[in-house]
């Protein structure tokens, strides 16, 4: 997994994408979900960002950082965007995404694990004087979280997160920042644990001087609406993207079960999901099929039913030289 001295080069690695999209959420004309997710997606893909020159701190500039210490470690990230068959396009949404996690570890090979999302994007919308506690997720819909409940109950609870939009906390009106940074640190103050990411969070405070995020994920439990309720639940049910990435590569670091990772779950359960998450036809088909029966009582229109993302970003990471041959005992 990371060690203390490659986390920080992680988290600002991936704080930088967040800023970068979060900023725009401060233009005079609010983007949509789409483009939102667009240009997410546009952000994580590597080749993206080498031929746009769309970050500071890029994919190439991390990897230098991690391996200048001699450390074996490769990173690699890529957006696919699928092409789905005939027939399914009234399943395919355009504001969401599937999120791909793999970690090989060539030292220790049983240490490896992935991990797969369906992730359901949604905007932060303003007030009439600007972005505020009160600001809220108004695309929210009813019928669409009944929708997502009735996928948890097929793939079960941790394949489905929510990915919501918001300003960086700076770009909130100058009282909200004073409330959010309150509901910030009111939710951290049992929540720094002594792991390397839990460590690696209280040094960034330090820092920083508190969390700027705008990019945030939370689980499907319950449908978003409030921003207040989102930050005061910060790093309990709902996380930055940047860490809600890192507590994967960590033993035992989520900082709470309701944001457990799916990494943690049978691989048969986290294989399917990639499968759907990546745009492999068959396991699209035999979702829709299994959701056939299931969504015709309650929900009016299996057309309005948009299950399948039409794009993936996959996170890959390598650790360690190969051709290693370490005694049984340490490979266990």
């Amino acid at each position: 997994m990371f060690g203390p001295y490659q986390l920080p080069h992680f988290i600002k690695y991936f704080d930088g994408i967040d800023l970068a999209l979060s900023r725009r959420m401060l233009r005079s004309t609010l983007p949509s979900e789409t483009t939102l997710t667009e240009e997410f997606c546009a952000l994580m893909d590597a080749p993206t960002q080498r031929r746009e020159h769309s970050l500071s701190f890029d994919i190439d500039a991390l990897t230098k950082a991690l391996t200048q210490h001699g450390g074996a470690i490769d990173v690699e990230i890529d957006v696919a965007t699928h092409k789905h068959l005939s027939g399914m396009e009234a399943y395919v949404s355009q504001s969401d995404f599937g999120l791909v996690l793999e970690y090989r570890n060539l030292v220790l090979p049983a240490r490896s694990w992935s991990a797969a999302y369906l992730m359901q994007a949604k905007k932060l919308f303003p007030t009439s004087k600007g972005f505020s506690e009160h600001s809220k997720f108004l695309s929210a819909d009813a019928d669409q979280h009944t929708r997502i409940r009735f996928l948890a109950d097929i793939l079960g609870e941790s394949a489905l997160k929510y990915c919501l939009f918001c300003p960086p906390t700076t770009g909130y009106e100058t009282r909200a920042v004073g409330v959010l940074r309150t509901l910030h640190d009111t939710s951290l103050s049992g929540r720094i644990f002594d792991y390397a990411v839990g460590l690696a969070l209280r040094d960034e405070l330090q820092r920083s001087g508190g969390i700027e995020a705008g990019v945030w994920i939370s689980g499907t439990e319950e449908e978003p609406i409030e921003v207040a309720t989102m930050h005061a639940a910060a790093f309990d049910g709902s996380c930055p993207f940047t860490w809600f990435i890192l507590q994967h590569f960590s033993w035992g670091s989520n900082f709470t079960s309701s944001m457990q990772s799916s990494s943690l779950h049978p691989s048969t359960e986290v294989d399917r999901v990639k499968a759907i998450a990546t745009g492999d036809r068959a396991a699209i088909s035999t979702l829709i099929k299994e959701l056939g029966d299931k969504i015709r009582p309650s929900i009016k229109g299996r057309e309005n039913f948009r299950v399948v993302p039409a794009s993936s970003i996959t996170v890959r990471v390598s650790i360690g030289p190969e051709g290693v041959d370490l005694p049984a005992s340490v490979r266990s």
